[in-house]
């Protein structure tokens, strides 16, 4: 979450209309939900959460889950608004995430660790190989610190689909201005 806070602050104060999705939310469902950087008011939300219930309902599928849902309702709401830029955290991560569907211009791995093993894997490998699933051709890739296992699996994905991937201490800089 931060990392994508702090990727859609720079967008923002580069004069980009921005969306911004994160999950969970700390205080209110609405905080999930950010345009330039101010949440999604209740008359809005209330309009989207409608809509999507009366989308849930009509697949033949498995019923949507909640993260499903509120990821979709992100993806209407920054479509509806005409964002430059969708700054999307992904929920658990991975090629199975909802937030998966996208075609990002970066995507960005940080640390791996291990969690979620009843449905990423057992091991980093494992983790990292779902997680890497986030990978798309054509978009860069931002990885952050991580377990050398982690990393590599990571890379080879990287390489395997073509694409540009720097350490974060290569991608990212600062100077002190004084």
């Amino acid at each position: 979450g931060s990392v994508c806070a702090m990727i859609e602050s720079v967008l923002r104060a580069s004069g980009f209309k921005t969306g911004l999705y994160t999950s969970p939310h700390l205080f209110r469902f609405n905080e999930r939900f950010r345009i330039n950087g101010r949440e999604i008011p209740d008359p809005v939300l209330a309009q989207l959460i409608a809509d999507a219930e009366t989308a849930a309902q009509s697949l033949s599928t498995r019923p949507a889950t909640f993260f499903e849902i509120s990821t979709a309702m992100a993806f209407e709401y920054f479509k509806r608004e005409k964002v430059d830029y969708a700054v999307i955290e992904t929920g658990m991560g991975g090629r199975w995430d909802a937030t998966n569907v996208i075609q990002p211009v970066l995507s960005v791995i940080t640390r791996i660790d291990i969690d979620h093993t009843e449905y990423l894997g057992a091991d980093i490998e494992q983790i990292a190989r779902e997680k890497a699933g986030i990978i798309k051709s054509g978009a860069p890739v931002v990885c952050g610190p991580m377990p050398v296992e982690a990393e590599a699996v990571i890379y080879q994905e990287a390489r395997g689909k073509k694409v540009p991937i720097l350490g974060s201490d290569e991608a990212v800089f600062f100077e002190c201005l004084k």
